[in-house]
């Protein structure tokens, strides 16, 4: 998954909210045409879906499905590893090996 795919994904469920379209461009800051060929790519891929709002039906929302919370909660762990191991000690594994 590419940086804009992720910030995607990530910004709608970091909101826990249901964006429309030109919404979630604002919030990005990336215009809606930019916007529209990586959301067509989240769409197709099963991450994201689009819903006609029940208030304007002129307006497409955004929502992350559980696949695409999946790809969040996943990527959330990886990085948080590593910058668990960016954190750690980096001679720790030097130190073992000569203890043994």
């Amino acid at each position: 998954m590419n940086e804009s795919a992720w910030r995607i994904l990530f910004t709608v469920y970091q909101n826990d909210s249901v964006f429309g379209v030109s919404e979630l461009a604002d919030k990005l800051q990336v215009r809606r045409s930019v916007l529209s060929s990586q959301l067509k790519r989240l769409l197709q891929s099963g991450a994201l879906i689009t819903e006609r709002s029940e208030v304007d039906r002129r307006r497409e929302q955004v929502h992350l499905t559980d696949d695409g919370k999946e790809l969040v909660l996943d990527g959330i762990k990886r990085t948080d590893a590593r910058l668990n191991q960016l954190t750690e000690d980096p001679l720790q594994p030097v130190a073992d090996y000569i203890g043994k």
